[in-house]
């Protein structure tokens, strides 16, 4: 595991995320939280690889033992989490896990956890302490489908450490501070893309008007890299699931309430850096009115096209078809509520309607 990496302190801690993140075998999400989950999945085999790898010379799940003292233990995050720990030890980094938070799609947007649902580890490379989740990459299928690195403030949007000092910026934020954030992920982020302003808020109360006005639409700023095959998809759920508005239109009946509108001039275009990476942006505004008073969830997705698209030959054509293959990641969700409208003032406003002449 160590020897390609030369010494170097990012390859040797990168090298330990990729293994634990293409080793481990979580089910799904549920499985992040339970101490009963196996950490690379059934049988003999995989059973006898975690009781050796954690165990530090005895021990197996659920014992119990001190996380500093060895031992298989905790939910299968902490489990993930300590053997990278394990792993970056042996290759003489520091390292620790770090439980706490995580907004992962699990909760609907505005809604908060009792107590903490998560584990994951920092490292220090170069004198510097870097923040990692192999469980997570895992989750996604393994480490080339998920960053590494991510900067302290883009990984608060995702994580809330029980200790504050892991927060690794100046100004720690508060827990109650930290569940009104919009819910980003880590992809959003590693991407180039960033939110403009500080407006947005896990909850979204827009703002009232008058019955016989139009109802209020949110209007989501965000810079993006306008590269080929990358754009932004976003879409309003109500409390049934059903999707009500979405660009670009997928459906019948849903499309119509949603757009989006890039921003153009002096000042609407600027270079973004995400750790070693920079990305020329573009500011967007991601327009969406909704139907009806009431509660719904709004998804952005980074959709990522394969270039050139999957050719299909069929019989009877000359050309093959091209199918549009393309990978849709979740990004950023938040809750809107739209209010009931306040009655109308006849005596400030005038007639809104003839009463006598109402639709039956």
């Amino acid at each position: 595991l160590a020897e390609p990496c030369g010494g170097s302190h990012v390859l040797l801690a990168r090298a330990c995320w990729s293994w634990v993140a293409a080793h481990a075998q979580p089910a799904g999400l549920r499985d992040l939280w339970d101490v009963e989950a196996p950490l690379f999945g059934r049988g003999l085999h995989a059973e006898a690889a975690e009781a050796g790898l954690l165990s530090g010379g005895g021990g197996g799940r659920g014992s119990g033992k001190d996380r500093d003292g060895g031992g298989a233990f905790g939910a299968w995050a902490e489990r993930a989490s300590w053997l990278f720990v394990q792993l970056a030890r042996a290759c003489e980094l520091e390292a620790t896990m770090i439980p706490g938070f995580w907004k992962n799609g699990g909760l609907p947007p505005g809604a908060r956890a009792r107590t903490h649902n998560h584990c994951w580890s920092a490292v220090k490379v170069n004198g510097r302490w870097r923040l990692v989740d192999a469980g997570a990459a895992a989750l996604s299928g393994g480490a080339p489908g998920a960053p590494f690195y991510v900067p302290p403030a883009a990984f608060l949007y995702a994580y809330w450490p029980l200790q504050a000092q892991w927060q690794l910026i100046p100004e720690p934020v508060s827990l109650d501070a930290w569940w009104d954030l919009p819910e980003c992920s880590t992809a959003f982020f590693s991407r180039g893309c960033q939110l403009v302003g500080d407006g947005l808020r896990s909850v979204n109360v827009l703002p009232a008007y008058g019955e016989g006005d139009p109802l209020p639409r949110l209007v989501l700023a965000i810079a993006w890299p306008h590269a080929p095959g990358l754009s932004l998809a976003h879409s309003a759920a109500n409390v049934a699931g059903e999707v009500v508005a979405e660009w670009p239109a997928r459906s019948a009946g849903a499309g119509a309430l949603a757009f989006q509108q890039p921003c153009y001039g002096r000042g609407c275009g600027r270079v973004v850096a995400y750790g070693a990476h920079t990305f020329a942006v573009q500011d967007s505004e991601l327009h969406v009115s909704f139907p009806a008073p009431g509660e719904y969830t709004v998804t952005v997705q980074l959709v990522q096209a394969l270039p050139g698209g999957l050719p299909v030959r069929v019989d009877g054509l000359a050309s093959p078809l091209r199918l549009r293959v393309v990978q849709c990641d979740d990004a950023l969700r938040v809750r809107v509520v739209v209010p009931a409208p306040t009655p109308h003032d006849a005596a400030a406003r005038g007639v809104l309607h003839d009463a006598a002449n109402a639709p039956r």
